[in-house]
């Protein structure tokens, strides 16, 4: 008899193998959906370092001296830091704070910390999910083929 996830040693019903086939097409969609949010936040994460090492490197820089700085879309200006400490740093929904660096690259760690510990809890549900479809897969395959071995082969002829 199967269970009522459909995982029984018993033989399935067409109903149970139509859910685990909708249920598989469901982590599929969420694996997917997984998968995007991982690449926001690997990319966040990447924007996050270059913003925190740019802020150190500006250490290096003399007072007066210019600098390239990215406009977007490859393309960049030259500009000169006004002060050699403050750097503005945005707090969400358009405001900016102007902190010294000391306390921008703390908050640009803070940030890093928080999407790293995101990364792994996503990459965590990422693997529980997958093999829990695979289980799902391997479970439908070989319920496939027993099936296909039970089927009559001997028949022959119209009805």
């Amino acid at each position: 008899m199967s269970s009522p996830g459909g995982r029984g040693t018993g033989p399935k019903s067409e109903a149970e193998v139509q859910n685990d086939l909708l249920r598989l097409e469901m982590y599929r969609g969420q694996l997917t959906t997984l998968s995007r949010q991982q690449e926001l936040i690997q990319v966040s994460l990447d924007a996050h370092e270059r913003a925190r090492e740019a802020v150190e490197a500006m250490e290096r820089f003399g007072e007066g001296q210019e600098l390239l700085v990215s406009i977007g879309a490859d393309t960049y200006t030259r500009a000169t830091p006004l002060g050699p400490g403050r750097v503005l740093i945005g707090l969400g929904r358009g405001l900016l704070a102007e902190v010294d660096r000391d306390r921008a690259r703390e908050m640009l760690q803070g940030r890093m910390t928080r999407l790293e510990g995101n990364h792994r809890e996503l990459l965590s549900q990422l693997q529980a999910l997958e093999a829990e479809a695979q289980s799902l897969q391997n479970e439908l395959q070989g319920y496939l083929q027993n099936s296909d071995r039970r089927a009559p082969t001997d028949h022959v002829g119209p009805d």
